[in-house]
């Protein structure tokens, strides 16, 4: 996992995101650039997380997205979004959201539970 550690240490200061905060889980070029150097380039609003193909999903510390509003790009497989989604969750972020095919998954902390499938 990549592009955690700045919104961690962030906390620590007492600071939080003031937008969202994207986890990924994709081969994207980009994706992985922006969880490198997110928190370096000037004005970048969206700390990026990358999830490696090699993490192990449930042991991963999620902890950077307490109470924050997350959005999961997930390209690796329904299965392994399904395991990703309800490890984010464990640590109760403010939203969690991901869209799946023609599914959105949504998380609201404030409602509780594992999520809903809204169809899209």
């Amino acid at each position: 996992m990549r592009g955690h550690q700045p919104i961690l240490d962030m906390r620590r200061e007492g600071y939080v995101p003031n937008s969202a905060v994207f986890v990924s889980d994709t081969d994207c070029v980009l994706e992985a650039w922006s969880a490198r150097n997110w928190h370096g380039v000037a004005n970048n609003t969206h700390p990026t997380v990358l999830i490696e193909l090699t993490d192990a999903l449930e042991q991963l510390d999620f902890r950077f997205a307490v109470g924050l509003h997350v959005s999961l790009m997930c390209q690796r497989g329904e299965e392994r979004a399904k395991r990703l989604f309800a490890a984010i969750r464990r640590v109760e972020p403010c939203v969690l959201a991901c869209a799946m095919g023609n599914e959105i998954w949504i998380f609201k902390k404030e409602e509780g539970g594992n999520g809903k499938r809204i169809r899209a």
